[in-house]
């Protein structure tokens, strides 16, 4: 008897596994981080290299700028771990000394020197969805105009503003085609 309720145990055990999506967490490179909601992007405003220029939502342009990509960095030796740094891959490419991380400062993301950690948080039954917190906060982006800065705001679970996908640099065109994301001319 014991035998029987062990077997329904597992067979419980692997069809509650079968339901739960797994969670796929970047790895060391560069991505177009792309808002859920409003279709836009993590995009250093203005190509500028400077400590407090905004970090904002911009649209996909064709050309596929690297102040539009940024370099995801694990900060322990686990590349694929849910603790990274973000690095506007332009900063790191053209003057490495200014850092280029996305930081919170005061409730609003910006460009800096200084490298903050974020922890990345899978969105409910959204395999390749994450929110961005550091301390109770998640970068948000609060309307689909582009230049739109992006904030820190508490964790709401219900704010599809809150929610990232990763998309590598290699496969953006695929990722715009199959979702629909409009190319701003």
């Amino acid at each position: 008897m014991k035998f029987l309720k062990l077997i329904a145990l597992a067979s419980l055990s692997l069809s509650v596994a079968a339901l739960i999506p797994p969670v796929y967490y970047p790895s060391n490179g560069s991505y177009y981080v792309y808002n859920v909601q409003f279709q836009l992007f993590f995009t250093n405003a203005h190509n500028t290299i400077a400590e407090g220029n905004p970090i904002v939502g911009y649209p996909m342009t064709p050309n596929h700028y690297t102040n539009e990509q940024i370099l995801v960095e694990t900060t322990d030796s686990d590349s694929g771990s849910n603790i990274v740094t973000l690095r506007v891959l332009e900063t790191a490419q053209e003057d490495p000394d200014a850092g280029g991380y996305c930081r919170n400062s005061g409730g609003v993301i910006e460009h800096s020197v200084a490298a903050e950690s974020w922890t990345l948080q899978p969105v409910n039954n959204e395999a390749l969805q994450f929110r961005i917190v550091d301390n109770g906060l998640a970068i948000t982006l609060d309307n689909g105009t582009k230049y739109t800065q992006l904030t820190a705001e508490t964790v709401n679970d219900n704010a599809e503003n809150q929610r990232w996908v990763f998309v590598p640099v290699d496969q953006i065109a695929d990722f715009n085609a199959e979702n629909g994301v409009p190319i701003q001319a």
